[in-house]
C-alpha cells in the first residue's frame, strides 16, 4: 500500500494506491489539484473513488476515468472544484468510510491528511482514506500574457514582467526575473512555432511559467569556452530555488520558483 501527498509546481498531487493479495488486482486513485485554476485532474483503477464535498457539504463523485490496470498510459477527467472544498480520495470502496473521514477533516482550516487502514479480509484492498481541502490562489495575485512568436516578443516579456513586480511591491526581484524570462521566453521562441504564455504567480513563492507548443523539454548541457549559447537552463538553474517542466495537451511548460524577500517557500 503507498501514498503519495506533494506540493509542486503550483499544484497538489493526490494519490492512494492499494495493492489487492490477488496478484491480478489493483485499486488506485490519482488526482492533481490546480490552485490557479481551480481544476482537477483525476484517474483510477479497481474500487477506488475520489469524491468532492464543497463547502456547503454537498457531496458529489467525481467523474475520474477508469483506467485499465497495469497500462503504461491512460486518460484523466478533468474538471472544476470550487475552492474551500474537501477532496476524500478512498481505495476502500466503501462509502460509509469515505463519508467518516470527510466528517473527520470537515473541521479542519488547512490542507491535511489521514489514513485509516484496517485488516481486510483474505482477497480484499486495506481501506485507505485521504482527505484534503482545496484553496485558491486570488486573480489579483496573477499574472498572465500571450506572446507572439518572435524576437521581439523578449523585450516585451521583460518590460512586462518589470511593471508587474513593481505593481506587486516586488521590485527587488525584478533583475532576476527579468532574466529568468528572458531565457525561457527566447528558448520558446528559438524552439517552437506556436505561440507563447508567459505567466507569473504570486504565493508563498513566486512562479514564473513559460508556455510553448514544443513537446521537448529543455536539458542543461556544457557548452564550449567559445559556445555563445548553450548556458541559459544553467544560469536558471543558478537563480531558482527550484525548476521544471510539466506537458500539457498542446505542449509543455517551463516553470520556476523564486523564494520572496523575507519568506521562505
Amino acid at each position: 500500500m503507498s501514498r503519495v501527498f506533494q506540493q509542486r509546481e503550483r499544484q497538489f498531487e493526490y494519490s492512494e494506491c492499494a495493492e489487492d493479495p490477488l496478484p491480478e488486482a489493483g485499486h488506485c486513485v490519482y488526482a492533481v489539484y490546480d490552485p490557479v485554476t481551480g481544476r482537477c485532474t483525476a484517474a483510477h483503477t479497481g474500487l477506488a473513488h475520489l469524491t468532492v464535498i464543497d463547502a456547503d457539504g454537498v457531496r458529489s463523485v467525481a467523474p475520474c476515468t477508469q483506467a485499465p490496470i497495469h497500462a503504461d498510459l491512460c486518460d484523466a477527467a478533468e474538471f472544476n472544484v470550487p475552492p474551500d472544498s474537501l477532496l476524500t480520495l478512498s481505495c476502500a470502496g466503501i462509502q460509509d468510510q469515505l463519508r467518516q473521514g470527510a466528517d473527520d477533516a470537515a473541521g479542519a482550516d488547512k490542507a491535511d491528511s489521514g489514513t485509516d487502514s484496517r485488516h481486510p479480509a483474505r482477497g480484499t484492498a486495506p481501506a485507505v482514506t485521504l482527505t484534503v481541502r482545496t484553496r485558491a490562489v486570488t486573480a489579483a495575485n496573477i499574472a498572465a500574457w500571450d506572446l507572439p512568436n518572435e524576437p521581439a516578443a523578449v523585450a516585451d516579456a521583460r518590460a512586462r514582467t518589470a511593471t508587474q513586480l513593481t505593481s506587486w511591491g516586488l521590485p527587488d526581484l525584478s533583475f532576476t526575473v527579468t532574466l529568468l524570462v528572458s531565457e525561457l521566453v527566447t528558448n520558446a521562441v528559438r524552439y517552437s512555432t506556436g505561440p507563447i504564455r508567459l505567466r507569473l504567480i504570486r504565493d508563498h513563492v513566486l512562479t514564473c511559467e513559460v508556455a510553448d507548443t514544443n513537446l521537448a523539454a529543455p536539458h542543461a548541457r556544457e557548452p564550449a569556452p567559445s559556445e555563445q549559447s548553450g548556458r541559459g537552463l544553467s544560469i536558471v538553474a543558478h537563480l531558482t530555488q527550484d525548476y521544471g517542466t510539466r506537458y500539457t495537451t498542446t505542449g509543455k511548460i517551463v516553470w520556476t520558483e523564486l523564494a520572496l524577500s523575507g519568506q521562505r517557500a
